[in-house]
């Protein structure tokens, strides 16, 4: 039963997932052959930076429209078929509340991973022209001993880690939802308010943690040659990354119990 609920969730999302995707990842082709490759990276700056910070906006838009949309799939996934109307024919099937939490947990994630995978894939489209590949070497000398390796790796790092510890979005979303639901009136509402109140104390925690472990004084340190970027980063997700581990496992505890627990069902 698991596995058919999994494959039901995919089903579900699917046709919308790709269809955003797909355009993301068309604009982005697009954008590299129309204006990317066209660049002259040789030329006076003022000759380019309005192009430049055109194509930023534009992709700024897509990426926060592409990765909404894949938050609110999962979302609405997980409201209509565990707590609208379509919950009463959902909890007729054969498998428990914690079948059912596990199956929407497995589904976000995969969706959550893809996402990244497929946006990443965008932006390697966008910005692997040979124009930018040839200023990024002019650079290089100077950028890598700044980061610590090459921009390439330092970039598969950040995609590696999201994709690791996305399970904590999808868990933070359920989370939300299951708190809105312990309410009679304004569930979405107060689904959505739980969502940003949750965001706001991981971002004081991760705060908190940054000072205690001494990481806060990277942000003010003056004497560049002595701040090592890919150092900081690294030592910045192991911290964030047991973070989120902790939050995640404690949000898809109190998930469950809330589902065992505490349906109420419109």
């Amino acid at each position: 039963m698991l596995g058919k609920l999994i494959k039901y969730d995919l089903k579900y999302s699917a046709r919308i997932f790709l269809l955003v995707h797909g355009v993301f990842l068309l604009a982005c082709i697009f954008m590299r052959l129309l204006f990317m490759n066209r660049i002259d990276f040789e030329a006076p700056a003022e000759k380019y930076i309005t192009l430049i910070t055109l194509i930023m906006v534009v992709a700024v838009f897509l990426l926060s429209a592409v990765t909404i949309t894949t938050a609110l799939l999962i979302a609405l996934r997980f409201y209509r078929n565990l707590f609208s109307r379509e919950g009463y024919l959902s909890w007729t099937l054969p498998a428990s509340s914690s079948e059912h939490l596990l199956a929407k947990f497995i589904s976000g994630y995969l969706i959550m991973a893809a996402d990244i995978l497929l946006v990443a894939a965008g932006l390697v489209i966008l910005l692997t022209g040979r124009n930018i590949v040839d200023a990024y070497r002019q650079a290089a000398p100077e950028l890598e001993p700044l980061i610590g390796s090459t921009l390439g790796v330092y970039a598969g790092k950040m995609v590696l880690f999201s994709i690791l510890f996305g399970f904590a979005s999808v868990v933070q979303i359920y989370f939300s939802i299951a708190l809105g639901q312990l309410f009679a009136d304004h569930r979405v509402l107060l689904a959505i308010t739980f969502y940003f109140l949750t965001t706001v104390i991981v971002q004081i925690l991760s705060s908190v943690l940054a000072v205690i472990t001494g990481l806060s004084s990277g942000w003010f340190v003056s004497d560049n040659a002595a701040f090592n970027l890919g150092q900081y980063t690294d030592s910045l997700y192991l911290i964030m990354g047991v973070l989120m581990a902790i939050l995640a496992v404690a949000e898809y505890i109190a998930t469950n119990y809330i589902m065992k627990r505490k349906i109420n069902l419109i």
